[in-house]
């Protein structure tokens, strides 16, 4: 009989950051692409941009596009390829001794806590918070979908966790509507709105014009004001990220 705690324990996922992500108040978490946060499964049903997860024991608000799902899947028949998370020495009989980043392939759920696995050639136990899901899927990744523009203007925002992007930088557009005002799209592993006039969609805009427009407000006063602040929030949002994967 399964016991309360191993169900919730069920009912997490782990998820692998895919990009840094600053959050852009209290509410919101912070951390480095490669970081583990544990989500709810039931979050994860849901059709919601922002899910709820934890991560440096605070419990908070992130885009799941951040994200992708490294809970071990496995399919009952089949082999599903694994990678440790750190080195591990076996603790009891059974059990199998493997280094950090070691690929291995489990065959069955021994029980709540092991996977029944594979690692090289020698058959055994393998702890199931000690591995993630390695077999091929596809990631999730903001900045493949849509048009790709270029930053003909810098655009700052004073909070390091909303989007800024320098002149010259490409921004990820999913849809680039030129009915509407402002646009959404990615940049410095950031997602957020921004003025279409800010930029020119590569795939409409010759290299010439691109070049042309990035050079006339280059020289005006209120970029090289914008760069210099660019960089200050920028090095703002290193300082927060750096903390984030130090606690």
């Amino acid at each position: 009989r399964i016991s309360t705690r191993h169900k919730k324990m069920a009912q997490v996922r782990r998820m692998k950051a895919t990009h840094d992500y600053v959050g852009k108040d209290e509410s919101e978490l912070t951390f480095k692409e490669g970081d583990t946060i544990m989500v709810p499964a039931p979050e994860l049903e849901t059709k919601k941009e922002m899910i709820k997860g934890v991560f440096n024991n605070k419990v908070g608000l992130f885009p799941r596009i951040y994200v992708d799902d490294t809970s071990v899947k496995h399919k009952a028949g089949q082999a599903t390829k694994v990678k440790s998370l750190g080195d591990y020495t076996a603790q009891n009989e059974g059990e199998l001794s493997f280094p950090k980043g070691a690929s291995m392939f489990v065959a069955a759920k021994a029980n709540d806590k092991f996977w029944k696995g594979v690692f090289n050639g020698k058959a055994g136990l393998i702890p199931m918070h000690m591995v993630i899901d390695a077999s091929a899927a596809a990631e999730v990744d903001p900045a493949k979908a849509g048009c790709k523009c270029i930053a003909v203007k810098t655009l700052v925002n004073e909070n390091p966790g909303a989007l800024s992007f320098k002149i010259g930088q490409s921004i990820f557009v999913q849809n680039a509507n030129p009915a509407v005002a402002e646009w959404k799209g990615v940049c410095n592993s950031t997602v957020g709105t921004f003025p279409k006039d800010y930029v020119l969609d590569s795939s409409k805009a010759s290299a010439e014009e691109i070049a042309a427009a990035t050079a006339k407000n280059a020289a005006t006063p209120e970029e090289q004001a914008a760069a210099t602040k660019y960089a200050e929030v920028m090095s703002k949002r290193a300082e927060i990220l750096a903390a984030s994967s130090a606690k």
